[in-house]
């Protein structure tokens, strides 16, 4: 029977949209006698949050583990001896559209120099209606960077946007501008000529600094330093009278395009739109926007920070080798295979075969 003017049921691809949001790496350093350890563990206190479940002691042991009992968000981690590495997942399902979720990957590694280096990717997962959304930065990122100091492009975070000055920090500034190395977006928010008061940039340096902490660097240029500025990269380059620009990783005035660096004037801040948003507000969420986007521009984001899956398909090699070399017995062997496929085809990932080749 053909009901008319029935509301359409909607269909779910079987197989999820996936689209890596916004991807961080820094360099921590922490006192005391573990660093990593000491690092582990604040992250292991947002997991435990994000579970709504108690975590089971491996995990406080910095060994691997897998929550997924009901009632539970599924959070799941993998370690590595040597080298020393442990990496973490955590999903959250989106609380306003179905079929959608939120899996925050999570990897730490040791340095030569005691330091930590710290990846977060954040990646969501559609089934279904995947609305626009505002892309973002998983919000602990902010508690790892207050527990002690932290490097973006081996320059340290501040709480605030740098406030540049002097000649000398204009210098400090140029450099970054034109490391080699650097991956994130610089986000210059110039002063009138002659001000020196952070508090009057055409938008809030200071919202765009707390929005994109870990993914890109904040300054506010006073009048007197962006004549310095001028000097060194010329007006083409520069920024002034309020306006904000962003300068690109990559940057060289000898063969540059000025316009790959773009720039705001004050008067079109003040006019900015974003939906139903407009003015400063508005840029500051567009200007946001696109430099957590440049977290993930680029080709190599697997190989600064390995997918969980990775992670844990070696970690569980490398356990089925150690067991093999210990003499465990062949039906043992395979019971291990067959926990670990188990695993797999929970996580959704390749299950691994070095050892039964």
């Amino acid at each position: 029977m053909l009901i008319e003017n029935a509301t359409p049921r909607r269909s779910y691809g079987r197989h999820p949209t996936v689209k890596t949001v916004s991807q961080v790496q820094l360099r921590l350093q922490r006192s005391g006698d573990d660093p990593f350890k000491t690092v582990q563990h604040e992250i292991l206190e947002w997991v435990r949050r994000k579970a709504g479940k108690p975590l089971p002691k491996a995990a406080w042991d910095g060994l691997s583990f897998e929550l997924d009992e009901v009632g539970a968000q599924r959070v799941t981690a993998a370690h590595l001896e040597v080298p020393r590495y442990w990496s973490a997942r955590a999903d959250d399902a989106d609380r306003h559209v179905a079929q959608r979720t939120w899996i925050t990957e999570i990897g730490l590694a040791s340095a030569a120099d005691g330091s930590v280096v710290f990846g977060c990717r954040l990646v969501v997962s559609a089934r279904g209606d995947n609305p626009v959304y505002q892309p973002s930065i998983p919000v602990f990122v902010r508690d790892v960077v207050s527990g002690g100091n932290a490097y973006l492009d081996n320059r340290l975070l501040t709480a605030e946007p740098w406030l540049v000055s002097t000649r000398q920090e204009v210098e400090q500034l140029y450099e970054l501008m034109i490391s080699r190395g650097r991956r994130a977006d610089i986000c210059v928010f110039s002063l009138d000529e002659n001000s020196e008061d952070p508090s009057t940039t055409a938008a809030s340096a200071t919202a765009v600094h707390n929005k994109t902490l870990g993914a890109a660097h904040i300054f506010i240029l006073t009048g007197p330093a962006a004549f310095m500025l001028t000097d060194i990269v010329g007006k083409e380059f520069s920024v002034y009278k309020r306006a904000v620009r962003t300068y690109r990783p990559g940057f060289n005035t000898d063969n540059d395009d000025n316009h790959r660096h773009p720039r705001a004037m004050a008067n079109r801040i003040v006019e900015w739109q974003e939906n139903d948003t407009k003015g400063a507000e508005a840029f500051e969420l567009f200007l946001t926007r696109n430099a957590i986007n440049q977290t993930v521009s680029g080709g190599d984001l697997e190989q600064l920070l390995p997918p969980f899956s990775e992670v844990r398909r070696i970690a569980a090699t490398l356990n089925l080798d150690a067991a093999r070399k210990a003499g465990v017995s062949t039906e043992e062997v395979l019971k291990l295979y067959e926990d670990d496929n188990s695993l797999w085809r929970a996580g959704g990932a390749r299950p691994c075969h070095r050892w039964h080749r």
